[in-house]
């Protein structure tokens, strides 16, 4: 049976291709769309694909510049907030909007935080400001500030091939964010 989301995806990214670029010593994925006007930046979650943003990136290209980012293996919050002024700075762009999900509101709230004169607006969405409550379950049991990104892929690839299980009707959409 054909996954009709990852069909939809791969259709996408061969519209709009995955560069690699190096950041601050870290290979970073990215999409770039080009265009003028405003610049919406993509942060994924955990997973960490740009691919996940597929269906918002296309129909926003075609009134102002996206970019989408994959995060690299090594460094963490902190560091990926630092990379992402090094984007910036390469790509001669000033100020971005925000869309995020999950860790990369976490993210996302870092950098707009840290560096609130590069973000115009921050859409956070699917995320979270403290971990208190989730901190004793993987990957939050982790250090998010600086846990390998695999480590909290890991967490979430346990916690989705379960849900799956007792949710078998989700199944093409688990199959696309664990591939």
């Amino acid at each position: 049976m054909t996954n009709s989301l990852m069909a939809a995806r791969d259709a996408f990214l061969a519209r709009f291709p995955e560069s690699r670029v190096d950041l601050d010593g870290r290979d970073w994925g990215l999409i770039d769309t080009g265009g003028t006007g405003a610049v919406f930046l993509f942060l994924p979650g955990t997973l960490g694909r740009l691919d996940v943003f597929f269906q918002q990136i296309e129909p926003l290209a075609a009134d102002m510049r996206v970019l989408a980012v994959s995060y690299p293996d090594s460094g963490g919050v902190i560091d990926w907030a630092a990379s992402l002024v090094t984007l910036l700075d390469r790509l001669g762009i000033g100020r971005v909007c925000v869309l995020d999900s999950s860790l990369g509101g976490y993210l996302a709230q870092y950098f707009a935080g840290t560096y609130p004169d590069r973000v115009q607006h921050l859409f956070a969405a699917n995320t979270l400001h403290e971990i208190v409550e989730a901190a004793h379950r993987p990957p939050y049991s982790l250090d998010l500030w600086t846990a390998p990104i695999e480590d909290l892929r890991k967490g979430f690839h346990l916690g989705m091939t379960a849900w799956v299980q007792a949710h078998p009707d989700h199944a093409e959409m688990v199959e696309f964010l664990l591939t």
